[in-house]
């Protein structure tokens, strides 16, 4: 846990515990910039029939050589 939210966790309403379960709570919720940012990734992957994915783009190389 980094400096910022070690010192966030103390002043936390309810304590460490009560910050880590509230944290955990979230992200099983689907509510927290995680799930934003794994939704981007698996965009930007994609898949080998979507133009512009990073999985298509490693198709065209692969049957380009």
């Amino acid at each position: 846990m980094a400096i910022k939210g070690w010192i966030e966790a103390c002043n936390h309403k309810g304590g460490i515990i009560r910050y880590l379960y509230d944290v955990i709570t979230e992200m099983a919720a689907g509510d927290s910039d995680l799930a934003d940012k794994v939704d981007d990734i698996e965009s930007a992957i994609g898949d080998e029939s979507t133009e512009g994915t990073i999985l298509a783009r490693i198709k065209a190389l692969e049957d380009a050589g």
